[in-house]
């Protein structure tokens, strides 16, 4: 039973992410490391009656802070890695480890031994030639220094915990104890203190000699860099001027409309939305957290992609490829990842409009393009159109300004003038509205020399349309000169010096632990607010928060603050360039409220994300047991271990 179970859960990502996790710390993590300093099996921490040894913490610890160089392009230094806090990471996923064991253990959750070697049996990872193979089982057993009764071990433990959160994320029917549980921890009242530090309250008039200003300046030379601006001409060719000599006859058109109207029936279109990526790796990673569920928000958030909402589109408007991939989706899936020229594009389906008749001027209408439509791909149309574009480019190779030509064909001519930046996302976006063609016509503005003349661009998305851009004037990208800037070198300076100054008193506050909050209290102005898990997580509408953010500025940090922050404990967070927002959390408080558990719960899981669900529980479970840590045993072995 727990191995059907368990298979019918396997699409989950959490259980992909759980036995990736299992397999790959066998294969990385070696056993050889033996504390001699220490008594190998002193706890440095306790749940319960349970306990995790110097010995266990040291082994994670080294292999995450392995994992960390590993992941870095360059060798981090000591200061580096200690600015992670590799040590807090792995405090938090073990003990979070050792919580969920406690709790399955209450629960009296159990993996029988004969459905535990059956789904070892079927792991991918131990398969060779369609079937189990006892070599490699053995080899990655023997690569990791564990015996198989240890390994069985682990993988019964990660089970259990799984099928303790399993039906909490996927929405099944929630034990009462666990519910209870969650019910109280969302309701509790967490009292929040909420303290601000101004940059400028801390610089205070010192002086700084020219020597630390020219060094500050060459350390940061990037930043007063002016960068190189363009002034260009854009003409814009307009075939479809042509098209105006080539007349449709609305004889023609009731003749076909009297011919064809049954057949014309409204196609299906499609609401599509296109999240356009610079790269392909942050394309792979939208792509993963789209089919994961992840909000539209949290996606421009982690990723900044440009997002287009291409409404009632059909498979016409679309290359054939992509097109029929798009025509095959559900509302809410996606397409592959889609490389066009150096952009990689991710479409998502979010309506499908069905089949529908059309009325007669619906019908003539569309009669009357189509026959246009013929007009423009006929040949008379593309000899018209080739006897411009050749008529343009004898002009501009004869010598004739943009302006002489365009005059003489009728054209448009758009001036814009910036940085690369500033003409993209200026004029040229309201002009140019594919943005393919844009950046084609941007990369054409900073790669033509002065005084020089594009070639001709075709519009990617418009037959009738192409561009040539003239480049007037190039602004070179230069250093200011320190003795011109220096007011403004000195007043970034001292904003830095501050900066510094308030980072390391936060820091010195945030290391006293639960001391942090009583020091906080103790030396600076703070605002109470009083905060439950049901507020954040449960509001529909974020302007229930208004309040609450003028003190806390983000609902990241809210979420953050009730569901991570420990009590007594700080974190910080720079909200503007002068200044920081402190949050301690003082003291929980159970709440005196009637809740129903079945509909609270329900609430949670048709409102909250399904990744935050399994925090959630944690935090509940860890709000139930005994937690005793040893700060002082962590922070001296890994120090030693850094040494």
């Amino acid at each position: 039973m727990v191995l059907k179970s368990f298979r019918n859960a396997s699409h989950s990502f959490a259980i992909k992410i759980l036995f990736t996790a299992i397999i790959l710390s066998f294969c990385l993590w070696g056993v050889g490391d033996i504390i001699r300093n220490y008594n190998a099996s002193k706890a440095v921490f306790t749940v319960n009656n349970k306990r995790v040894t110097v010995e266990h913490f040291l082994r994670a610890f080294s292999h995450e802070k392995q994992q960390v160089q590993n992941m870095s392009s360059k060798p981090l230094s000591d200061e580096e890695i200690s600015k992670l806090d590799i040590k807090g990471a792995v405090l938090d996923k073990l003990l979070n480890a050792l919580v969920l064991e406690c709790a399955y253990e209450k629960l009296g959750i159990i993996v029988p031994k004969k459905s535990l070697t059956e789904l070892i049996y079927s792991l991918p990872q131990f398969q060779s030639n369609g079937g189990f193979d006892s070599r490699i089982y053995t080899q990655l057993l023997r690569r990791s220094g564990m015996t198989e009764s240890g390994f069985l071990n682990d993988i019964k433990e990660n089970i259990a915990r799984t099928q303790l959160l399993h039906p909490i994320m996927a929405g099944y029917k929630t034990p009462t104890i666990i519910k209870n549980m969650l019910v109280n921890d969302f309701v509790a009242q967490r009292n929040i203190l909420v303290a601000r530090f101004r940059i400028n309250a801390v610089i205070g008039n010192e002086k700084y000699s020219d020597d630390e200003l020219k060094q500050y300046y060459e350390e940061n030379k990037e930043k007063y860099t002016v960068p190189e601006t363009r002034d260009v001409s854009i003409m814009i060719i307009d075939y479809s001027k042509v098209a105006g000599t080539l007349t449709v006859e609305e004889e023609e058109v009731e003749r076909v409309y009297q011919e064809t109207k049954d057949l014309y029936v409204q196609a299906e279109t499609r609401d599509v939305e296109r999240y356009c990526f610079t790269n392909a790796s942050d394309a792979e990673n939208a792509w993963r957290l789209m089919n994961k569920g992840t909000s539209k928000a949290e996606i421009e958030k982690l990723l900044s992609p440009k997002i287009h909402a291409l409404p009632k589109s059909q498979r016409r408007d679309y290359s054939t490829k992509i097109g029929s991939e798009i025509f095959k989706l559900m509302p809410g899936a996606t397409t592959n990842v889609v490389q066009i020229g150096d952009k990689f594009y991710v479409y998502k389906l979010v309506h499908i409009n069905k089949v529908h008749q059309k009325s007669k001027k619906q019908i003539k209408d569309e009669i009357r393009e189509e026959m246009r439509n013929e007009k423009l791909n006929s040949p008379e149309f593309y000899n018209k159109k080739k006897e411009i574009s050749n008529k343009i480019d004898d002009s501009l190779g004869a010598g004739s300004t943009l302006e002489q030509v365009a005059h003489e064909s009728g054209m448009t001519i758009i001036q814009t003038s910036g940085t690369r930046n500033a003409i993209e996302n200026g004029k040229l976006k309201t002009k140019i509205e594919d943005t393919d063609t844009r950046e084609q016509v941007v990369r054409a503005i900073f790669e033509t020399d002065e005084g020089q003349v594009s070639t001709m661009i075709e519009s990617q998305s418009d037959e009738t349309k192409a561009y040539v851009v003239c480049v007037n004037r190039i602004k070179q990208k230069h250093e200011q000169q320190f003795e011109k800037i220096k007011t403004t070198i000195k007043r970034d300076y001292a904003r830095n010096k501050g900066d510094k100054k308030i980072q390391a008193k936060l820091d010195e506050i945030k290391e006293l632990d639960k001391g942090a909050i009583e020091t906080l209290k103790a030396r600076y102005k703070t605002k109470r607010y009083v905060l439950t898990k049901k507020e954040v997580y449960l509001s529909k509408d974020d302007s229930k928060l208004a309040n609450l953010l003028k003190g806390i500025p983000t609902k990241e940090m809210l979420a953050q603050v009730v569901s991570n922050l420990k009590v007594g404990g700080i974190m910080y967070k720079k909200v503007s360039d002068d200044e920081y927002v402190v949050v301690g959390l003082d003291s929980i408080t159970e709440s005196s409220q009637d809740e129903s558990a079945e509909k609270l719960l329900n609430s949670y899981e048709h409102n909250a994300n399904k990744s935050i669900i399994a925090e959630v529980a944690v935090s509940a479970f860890k709000s139930n047991q005994k937690i005793r840590i040893h700060k002082d045993l962590i922070d001296t072995i890994t120090k030693e271990r850094n040494d």
